[in-house]
């Protein structure tokens, strides 16, 4: 289960994260991690202003058997740069930012499928390893953060999908 926000700190502070995500575990000739990591990070900008980004990796490991064995693709994904506007202590703010279209299309079947494992991993976010797909995106929240400190809440907002390529 994906947070929908893992940057949120009462205190204020900078937040740093890394996230794990290994979409296909055994079988069908996956070797040592086929999956994902991304690390992120928001830094607090001024009062009520937050810079986020993240780096998206693929890593995929598979055996095709046969003449061409063992294989592994190594990719980065399409960095993220954003604003987020408002003080975590309100109830109401907002993101925008940008996921830069830098993946480029694989050529061979081991960075087809590392592709295929980034998208796997993170559905909501496919365009951080879908190749040639830049997207803008606009997100209000609303929210409340309990006595016990879990936040609850709605977002939503448009995230267009444009490909730069002119396809």
């Amino acid at each position: 289960l994906h947070a929908q926000r893992p940057f949120h700190d009462a205190q204020g502070r900078d937040a740093f994260n890394l996230d794990f995500a290994m979409p296909l575990l055994k079988g069908d000739g996956h070797k040592f991690f086929t999956g994902t990591f991304v690390p992120s990070t928001s830094l607090r900008m001024g009062e009520g202003f937050r810079f986020e980004a993240d780096l998206p990796i693929v890593r995929a490991g598979q055996d095709f058997g046969g003449t061409t064995g063992s294989k592994s693709s190594f990719r980065l994904g399409n960095p993220y740069v954003g604003l987020r506007i408002g003080d975590d202590a309100k109830t109401v703010s907002g993101t925008i930012g940008l996921r830069l279209p830098t993946g480029q299309s694989p050529d061979d079947a081991i960075g087809q499928q590392a592709v295929a494992a980034g998208v796997a991993s993170s559905m909501e976010d496919f365009s951080a390893f879908a190749p040639n797909i830049m997207t803008i995106r606009s997100v209000l929240e609303v929210h409340r953060v309990s006595a016990r400190g879990f936040l609850f809440g709605v977002r939503g907002g448009p995230t267009p999908l444009i490909h730069p390529s002119g396809n």
